[in-house]
């Protein structure tokens, strides 16, 4: 399963709650398959897929607490986050990943890093590390690619991942008259070969960037270099708590935050995301709903 819309996770909610009261029922039945746990495999140890499995161990706690369901938070569910490369958020630093990795392991969520998934089955997930490992859901969150529509256009280099191949102008690299940017787009970050990775922030900054660029070429005038500037970035963990790194201009190096510090930064970061994308007032509006809704709607749909 993907996680990428709304329908998604409506969608992952039917199919864990699906789950939970089969293996609910095994247990009062004392089937066959009364010891074995619910297995959620997430594939991809990138913030989604850390945050994920964060968010589904609070999950299966407040499932717990109501009286539907008889399982164990911790015996009666087995919760995976695999990874090809050597650690859990390999494109932040090795501080971050290693504070990650101690975090999930206080979750008891199981990391197998190094571990590259040849095949997805609808009871297993194959990697190349040995035995199959159950599965009840499995959840790919393993990178990002370009909308398939990108490989039909002749004349525009695509990458594997299907983004448009661009330069540091944002410019298509076989084609000047095309513009990339977000996800889509394959932008170099060095002269070393590296690329920006997919986030939110590099489309934020690249698309208040080519509308600058744009009145450029249609003055006639040279367009600019895009330069990504690094604002930090932050995990959120639940209830356990948020953790991440802030940087500035004004800074030397960016700086390690968690604690109650880092949830609020958090939290105002997507108010921020919010008010981009509507305005303040919607914000203000969306929050306080948001806010009154926590309080009136139940904490969970059982249904």
């Amino acid at each position: 399963m993907p996680l990428e819309s709304v329908a998604h996770a409506e969608a992952f909610r039917r199919k864990l709650l699906d789950a939970c009261l089969r293996a609910n029922h095994a247990r009062r039945a004392r089937t066959a398959q009364a010891d074995t746990p619910v297995s959620i495999n997430i594939i991809g140890a990138g913030a989604t897929g850390v945050e994920l499995a964060a968010a589904l161990r609070d999950t299966v706690r407040l499932l717990n607490r109501y009286t539907p369901f008889s399982l164990d938070p911790v015996r009666d569910f087995r919760i995976r986050l695999i990874e090809s490369s050597g650690r859990v958020l390999p494109a932040l630093s090795e501080t971050i990943s290693a504070r990650a990795q101690r975090m999930l392991a206080t979750l008891g969520v199981d990391v197998l890093s190094a571990t590259r998934v040849t095949e997805v089955r609808a009871d297993a997930v194959l990697t190349d590390g040995g035995a199959p490992l159950a599965s009840d859901i499995a959840i790919w969150t393993a990178g990002i690619s370009g909308p398939p529509v990108l490989r039909t256009l002749d004349g525009i280099a695509v990458n594997r991942n299907a983004q448009i191949q661009v330069n540091r102008t944002l410019q298509c690299t076989n084609d000047a008259n095309v513009f990339g940017l977000g996800d889509c787009a394959a932008c170099p970050a060095d002269d070393a070969g590296a690329f920006l990775a997919p986030r939110a922030q590099v489309a934020h900054q690249q698309a208040l960037f080519l509308a600058r660029a744009l009145k450029c070429r249609i003055a006639g005038k040279a367009l600019p270099e895009f330069v990504y500037r690094d604002a930090g970035t932050l995990v959120g963990f639940g209830r356990e708590g948020t953790i991440g790194s802030l940087s500035s201009s004004l800074l030397t190096q960016p700086v390690f935050v968690d604690g109650w510090l880092a949830t609020v930064v958090y939290k105002l970061i997507y108010r921020r995301h919010v008010m981009t994308l509507t305005g303040f007032a919607r914000m203000a509006l969306d929050s306080a709903s948001h806010w009154l809704r926590r309080r009136v709607h139940p904490v969970i749909r059982l249904h």
